[in-house]
């Protein structure tokens, strides 16, 4: 289903560690998203096992992806950024590539639902190529 959240798609509420990332910050906020991951794998040379994220905060965005253990902080570059741990809402999006568009009003049916915690950003976990996840920090 293109055009809407399908039925297989799962909400329900988790506790996040925090995680530790390397980042590039898009230029144009949401709309340099693609920009910005494409930079991070660059810099990365390769995404291949790599957890990757996107973040949304106070009207920026952030391509992230999980510091592995042989990483060297020093080469790649990259400022750092740690994503707070927490109660979080999520929503699982299954075939997510082809519902690009409605993420931003998943966050919102997610905020309709939920006591939204603005002093967190808002993530997206790209877990396969075909799933997202879907973390709005709640209270």
């Amino acid at each position: 289903m293109k055009n809407k959240i399908s039925k297989l798609d799962e909400k329900n509420i988790t506790f996040l560690e925090e995680i530790k990332t390397v980042y590039v910050k898009s230029g144009s906020g949401i709309n340099g998203a693609k920009k910005a991951f494409d930079e991070l794998e660059i810099k990365l040379k390769s995404i291949k096992g790599r957890k990757m994220y996107g973040i949304y905060w106070q009207g920026d965005y952030y391509a992230c992806s999980k510091i592995k253990p042989i990483d060297n902080l020093q080469r790649l570059e990259l400022d750092t950024y740690i994503i707070p741990a927490g109660k979080y809402a999520k929503l699982i999006m299954c075939d997510w590539f082809d519902k690009l568009h409605l993420i931003a009003s998943a966050f919102d049916q997610i905020k309709k639902e939920n006591a939204y915690d603005r002093s967190r950003p808002e993530i997206e976990y790209y877990e396969r190529f075909n799933k997202l996840i879907l973390y709005l920090p709640i209270i």
